[in-house]
Order: structure tokens, then sequence, then C-alpha cells
């Protein structure tokens, strides 16, 4: 093999090593990618921290809320009891009131010439304005809605800067606003 033969070996085996190696563009391009996981995996902590929180406060929240629930219904419960014993009562003086009525008028026809008390008539109780529009009781769960637009938006406008989580919220955005009762995981009682 001649200088020459072995000079131009030399430098072609240079010239493979500069295109093996790695260009500055390549070496910025994968360490920005683990530049980018890593800022995924702190802001996925980050969000798994605060679910964790707001999981124990939704936690607290509903027992205070199913025993408020239990209260309320019990107080619903009497109040219905005593509204039902009041209505009752209405209607037991309207009977009454009338056969006092009918008392006076047979008295009247027995003994004539007797001076009757003038009773006027008494109102019916229905017509009383005393109505009965109690709201309906629930026997299911309503429709369960996520936050509100403006909420989602800015979770979505935060994940757009990372183009994992750009694609999902892409994705998410496309789902409809509200969750059905079964998808929810809710089951009647």
């Amino acid at each position: 093999m001649t200088s020459t033969q072995q000079a131009l070996e030399v430098r072609a085996a240079e010239l493979r090593a500069v295109l093996d190696a790695p260009s500055e563009k390549e070496r910025a391009a994968g360490e920005l990618q683990r530049v980018e996981a890593q800022l995924a995996e702190q802001r996925d902590a980050t969000t798994r921290a605060e679910a964790e929180r707001r999981l124990v406060a939704i936690s607290r929240a509903y027992g205070s809320v199913a025993h408020e629930l239990d209260a309320d219904a019990e107080k619903a419960r009497q109040a219905l009891d005593e509204a039902r014993a009041r209505l009752e009562s209405v209607n037991a003086r309207f009977v009454r009131a009338g056969q006092l009525r009918a008392e006076v008028a047979q008295i009247a026809a027995r003994h004539s010439g007797i001076k009757c008390p003038s009773l006027p008539p008494v109102v019916v109780p229905v017509r009383r304005g005393i109505t009965l529009d109690l709201p309906e009781l629930l026997d299911h769960m309503p429709l369960i809605r996520p936050s509100t637009k403006e909420k989602r938006a800015e979770r979505m406008q935060e994940q757009a800067a990372d183009p994992l989580a750009a694609g999902m919220a892409a994705e998410l955005a496309a789902l409809p606003a509200t969750v059905s009762v079964a998808g929810a995981g809710v089951h009647r009682g």
C-alpha cells in the first residue's frame, strides 16, 4: 500500500468518525428530549400530589355532606309529619265547622221562632291558598358535569406547553361535557 493510499484510508476513517459522531444539533435534540421528559415527570408528580390532596378533601367533604344529608332528610320528615298533622287539623276543623252549621240548621228547623246565630260559611281548605308544590325527591344521581369551561380551557393551555400533554388535551377536548351516571361509577342504592 502506498503512502498516498494510506493517507487516503486514514482520511476516510477520520471522515467516517466525524459522520458517525452526533452533531451538535443531534446532541441538543437528545438533551432537550431528556429535559422535557424530566419536566413532564415533575409536572406529573405535582399534578399527582394535587390530585391526592383533592381526594383527601373530597373524602372529608363527602362525609360532611352525607351527614348533613341525613340530618336534612330527618328534618324534612319531621316537617312533613308536622305539615301532615296541621293539614289533618285544617280538614278536621272544616268538618267540625260544617257539623256545627248543620246542628244550628237542625235546631232552627225543630224550634221555629228561635233566634239562631248567623254562622258565615267557612272557606273550603283546598281554596285557602295552601299549596303542596314540593320539590320531587331524586331517585337517581343527576348527570355529573366537569368543571367550568374556563377552568378546562385554562388547564388545556397549561398542558399545551407540554407536547405530550397537548395531544392528550386535544383528545380530552373532543370528549362530551357530561358523563353518564353509569360511566361515573355511581349506582342507585
